[in-house]
């Protein structure tokens, strides 16, 4: 026996992180295609799902230094508990009689419909039960859902119950055998017999593996780095830190001046927005098309200070890997907007409220075949747009000139 330990350990030993996962995987998939026919759909799923975890775990042991995880590949005994003795009620399934005589004998009146209890909390249940003179029954042991439907067609007459433990072994009515006590019994025998060997086959085909491939892996994981959770969490802290870092960074390459630039073109592309709503529902479509093509210039304008922030920290970081560079808040400003007075906006500002009413104006004048304030509205469009190319033009040199010294 130690010989054979001794050679598999060896064995262990030798292979490689890819051939454990597939092995893994092939004995899992193998013993779920099993399972699915003899122990029942209930284990099967919740097999799968500790398969796949296992299988995780197992992944990463190609890339190492790796986090180890014993409990992993035993979550399907515990599984197998709960499955096997709580959730069937293996545990708690009533004792059975074997004899009539053993049986309680109850009489009352057939009701019209099945009785009902739901249970508390957040798994709560339904349970339908055959209830006579305030005594519950059922008519399987299974789950305890069987409410004996097969007496109901017979409600509002006498009933005569042999029954044991909740159980209803035979139910007579009028002298007519509704549930007959051996047929009963048979049926309650079966039901338990099934459960049994179902727990039977899923500790063969689920327990057992996973009980191996516990000790296979806690072999296996012996010469694989570990990780050091006090080396970890302080790597984790410091990259919070850095990325806290760089998003302030990024707030202060965006400055009041980039807010103000991205709420004024952001700002006014919503507005062009209800009013190309507008003109559409008053079936200008072509005119309602021009305006969202606008829109869409608009909001793309509106971020630029976004992007140009996030490329100025990532390229600062990408060349500061190898050079020292000093701190990023230390260099000038690059966006233009940063350098645009007081004058240069209030001009843009006014520039671009005129431009979004001369846009309404020649989409009306149009359609209204007004074509001399459809040119007046379309030169004025030009001088404005020269404007706002003037203001941005004046800024990106001021901006070169602040740069060069």
């Amino acid at each position: 026996m130690s010989l054979l330990i001794e050679k598999m350990q060896t064995f262990i030993d030798k292979i490689s992180a890819t051939q454990f996962l597939m092995t893994y995987v092939i004995v899992w998939v193998l013993a779920i295609a099993i399972g699915y026919f003899l122990v029942g759909g209930f284990y099967v799923f919740m097999m799968c799902i500790f398969m796949v975890v296992g299988a995780l775990t197992i992944y990463k042991y190609r890339t190492p230094p790796i986090r180890p995880n014993n409990s992993t590949f035993l979550m399907p005994v515990f599984g197998l508990i709960y499955a096997g003795f709580l959730h069937s009620g293996l545990l708690f399934a009533p004792e059975l009689i074997h004899d009539k005589s053993q049986a309680t004998t109850i009489t009352g009146i057939v009701p019209e419909t099945r009785g009902h209890h739901r249970t508390s909390g957040k798994r709560a249940r339904d349970f339908y039960y055959l209830v006579i003179d305030g005594s519950r029954f059922h008519c399987d042991d299974d789950d305890g859902y069987d409410a004996c439907d097969k007496v109901y067609a017979y409600h509002g007459q006498m009933a005569k119950i042999w029954s044991h433990d909740g159980l209803a072994y035979e139910i007579e009515i009028n002298g007519q055998k509704i549930y007959e006590f051996n047929a009963q019994l048979d049926k309650f025998k079966a039901s338990q017999y099934k459960r049994k060997w179902q727990l039977i086959w899923s500790v063969i085909l689920f327990g057992l593996p996973s009980v191996v491939f516990y000790f296979i892996n806690k072999r296996f994981i012996r010469g694989i780095e570990v990780i050091d959770e006090s080396a970890l969490q302080a790597q984790i802290q410091k990259q919070q830190d850095f990325e806290k870092f760089k998003k302030q960074q990024f707030k202060c390459r965006v400055g009041a001046s980039g807010q103000t630039w991205r709420i004024l073109f952001g700002g006014l592309a919503t507005l062009l927005l209800f009013i190309s709503i507008m003109v559409f529902f008053a079936g200008m479509k072509m005119g309602a098309g021009v305006l969202f093509i606008v829109i869409v210039v608009f909001y793309y304008v509106a971020g630029i200070p976004y992007r140009h922030a996030k490329q100025e920290v990532d390229e600062f970081y990408q060349m500061a890997d190898d050079n020292d560079m000093g701190d990023l808040l230390d260099y000038e400003l690059s966006g233009f907007y940063h350098h645009m007075g007081v004058i240069s906006w209030v001009g843009l500002i006014v520039a671009l409220l005129v431009i979004c009413l001369n846009l309404f104006i020649i989409i009306m004048s149009f359609y209204k075949n007004h074509m001399s304030l459809l040119m007046m509205g379309v030169i004025l469009l030009i001088v404005l747009l020269a404007l706002v190319g003037f203001i941005i033009k004046r800024a990106m040199n001021d901006r070169d000139w602040a740069l060069e010294e």
